[in-house]
């Protein structure tokens, strides 16, 4: 089982794509599910595995395990945006999964580091691993933006505002060649910004953010915001 951990717009997503399009054509069956349009019960993924499978819905868990093992060969279960699942975490880690099949392999995605009863768990000892993804280097980043058609002057001011952060050089690359207006102008980092900031707080817990308040979110949100993408995970 593996747990790819990043802070949004890192790539994850993307990854997750270019794994399915990458393993998909090999023999390996892939069944990929979005936590956030899922109700975290263990009916309710029940019931949304048995939709991505095909078949008759049923909130059986361990009918829903042999389902899904016997599916195919290989299959790969994909939860996507798994910080939703919160709620569903022990449940996962103490029923669902241990009752696949030999054939099933598990990837979590999840803009938050993994519970760490995943590692201290004796009956997912060298079965659990996780991958930090980070932001690129300032020269991956110059590479990138240079290798689009971006003057190298130009890329470097991007890579100012976008920091490596891969959604923040993609947002920049496409204000670069938007116009002149934007080109090589404060604009398009102001904009870059209000974008990522959009994305930032779009999962803002209810209360923490208060116009007009002056009201900050806690020492302890700030650090589970941002500690995470400070060190890469050791894999087992």
């Amino acid at each position: 089982m593996l747990h790819i951990q990043g802070i949004p717009g890192i790539g994850k997503t993307h990854l997750l794509n270019a794994l399915a399009a990458s393993i998909g054509g090999k023999g390996v069956f892939v069944v990929r599910m979005d936590a956030r349009w899922c109700e975290p019960s263990p009916a309710a993924l029940c019931r949304a595995t048995c939709r991505e499978l095909g078949v008759s819905e049923s909130e059986d868990s361990s009918v829903v395990a042999s389902i899904l093992s016997d599916r195919a060969k290989r299959t790969l279960l994909v939860l996507d945006s798994y910080e939703s699942f919160r709620l569903l975490d022990s449940w996962l880690r103490q029923v669902f999964l241990p009752s696949l099949g030999d054939s099933v392999r598990t990837i979590l995605s999840s803009r938050e580091p993994p519970r760490p009863a995943w590692r201290i768990a004796p009956e997912w000892r060298g079965l659990f691993d996780s991958m930090l993804l980070e932001t690129f280097s300032p020269e991956v980043a110059l590479e990138y933006l240079t290798s689009k058609g971006v003057p190298e002057s130009s890329a470097r001011e991007l890579n100012r505002v976008g920091r490596g952060h891969p959604l923040a050089l993609s947002l920049g690359l496409a204000l670069h060649f938007a116009g002149g207006q934007v080109r090589g102008s404060a604009a398009a980092g102001h904009q870059v910004l209000e974008h990522m900031a959009a994305l930032f707080l779009e999962e803002a817990e209810p209360g923490t953010i208060q116009v007009g308040t002056g009201r900050l979110p806690s020492a302890n949100s700030h650090r589970a915001a941002t500690g995470g993408h400070a060190t890469a995970y050791p894999g087992r």
